[in-house]
């Protein structure tokens, strides 16, 4: 079977359904990423150890290893990635979307962030962190404010002529059961995978075009947090706590990222663990008051 999904500015062609994805079938712009699953792999257990992560090759070719589960390489022509696969569909579905992307945007000159995204008052505000952060949550809160879901877990960024811009990604929320339950039709989430207890949300207030950052939020948690306090970052504390936030960065990323640092960059705290039935609505409200007062968007109110 055959399957194609339009995300994070790349359109990716798989040689088998992949349901669980996320992502928007109705856009046909951006590169393309060839998927072709392969009945063995490459690598021996010998040197499985050792291809353990991302590997890049002189030609400019990655490879991505999780020991004895999954493994892909990716070889770009042109505007063309093609990225061979072994391993099952449904873990395919769920690394691909954190490291392969990543990988096939840094071969195309663009940047991938650890980050959800939401288009608030024509402007995409970014919560970047890493896994467990709470930027899933972040994200779903502001949609039940108003916000359009831009893109769950991962976004892609590319330098635009008036500035920095934030692509489509996947068009469903990530969630842990402790939102997911408190967010309107709940009862229609898919499982993540086997054996993780997170689900897709589809939510029909989706964006599907770019747009310019206006907002970066940083989420951090401090155990003694009673309520969402967001606190705006100057200097070099901008560039820095953002890099801090995603799990490796490269030339491009650095580049890009300086360039996402040129709009406010907030950090919140809240509580270690969410508390109380109403969490999720109080987040929603806290976030939204303080992007509501943002230049960009008193312009928009005022204008």
């Amino acid at each position: 079977m055959a399957s194609r999904y339009d995300a994070y500015g790349c359109r990716i062609e798989s040689a088998i359904a992949l349901p669980t994805l996320p992502m928007s079938a109705e856009r046909s712009s951006g590169p393309c990423i060839d998927v072709q699953f392969r009945s063995q792999r490459t690598s021996s257990r010998a040197d499985e150890a050792a291809l353990a992560g991302t590997a890049v090759a002189a030609d400019g070719s990655r490879s991505w290893t999780l020991p004895g589960q999954l493994e892909w390489q990716m070889q770009r022509h042109a505007e063309h990635l093609r990225c061979e696969v072994w391993g099952e569909a449904d873990q395919f579905a769920h690394y691909f979307i954190r490291s392969g992307v990543r990988q096939a945007l840094a071969m195309l000159g663009q940047c991938w962030l650890r980050a959800s995204a939401v288009s608030w008052r024509g402007r995409a505000v970014l919560i970047a962190g890493p896994g467990g952060s709470g930027k899933s949550v972040a994200a779903a809160a502001l949609v039940q404010r108003g916000a359009g879901l831009l893109s769950d877990h991962g976004v892609a960024l590319v330098k635009g002529a008036s500035g920095l811009l934030a692509l489509p990604g996947s068009q469903a929320h990530e969630l842990w059961p402790d939102a997911l339950y408190q967010m309107d039709g709940a009862a229609s989430a898919t499982t993540v995978r086997t054996g993780i207890p997170k689900s897709y949300l589809a939510t029909r207030s989706v964006h599907g075009e770019a747009l310019p950052v206006g907002a970066v939020l940083l989420p951090a948690y401090r155990p003694g947090a009673t309520r969402t306090e967001l606190v705006s970052l100057r200097g070099t504390q901008r560039l820095r706590a953002l890099i801090v936030s995603q799990d490796g960065v490269d030339g491009v990323a650095a580049q890009l990222m300086r360039l996402a640092t040129g709009a406010p960059v907030l950090s919140y705290a809240r509580p270690m663990l969410p508390t109380g039935v109403d969490f999720l609505a109080r987040l929603g409200d806290a976030l939204a008051e303080r992007l509501s007062g943002l230049a960009w968007a008193e312009q928009i109110d005022g204008g």
